[in-house]
């Protein structure tokens, strides 16, 4: 007998903390983890298998992005990150993104950025000829990256 099946969470409502600061966009993607895969066998070996083995761990960027508008705190959080780490990059802190259930306030996943940082910003094209939202976009860059639920 197989157990109740769980519906699977939906990606609409979600948000961002970081500086202590509830952060709105519009899309974050990049959440995830990548392990190198080592080849290996030894020449003495007398069964002809490759052995796999787990390498180095690396977390993609996490881009976010959203609607610009008259608000430069993206902007001004970015220059006081600068401006904390002395000259020596950015300053590093955890970044929590929360994805909440439909009613937009029950969370059903927790994922931490540890050691993050912000690695790139930037906005869209300038286009007099097009119909379209000015995005603003921020990538962070983290060691390490948790499910906490």
């Amino acid at each position: 007998m197989g157990s109740a099946q769980v519906p699977p969470n939906r990606s609409i409502n979600f948000g961002l903390e970081w500086m202590g600061t509830q952060w709105g966009f519009q899309r974050i993607q990049g959440i995830g983890a990548k392990i190198d895969v080592i080849d290996y066998r030894n020449g003495n070996d007398p069964t002809p298998v490759v052995k796999s083995l787990g390498g180095l761990t690396t977390h993609p960027a996490v881009i976010c992005e959203q609607g610009q508008t008259d608000d430069v705190a993206m902007y001004t959080a970015l220059q006081e990150r600068a401006v904390a780490a002395g000259g020596a990059g950015w300053a590093v802190e955890d970044i929590t993104v929360t994805v909440y259930d439909l009613d937009g306030t029950t969370p059903v996943a927790v994922f931490m950025l540890i050691g993050a940082w912000p690695s790139e910003w930037s906005v869209s094209e300038l286009n007099a000829m097009r119909s379209a939202i000015l995005i603003e976009t921020i990538s962070f860059r983290c060691a390490e990256i948790k499910r906490t639920s």
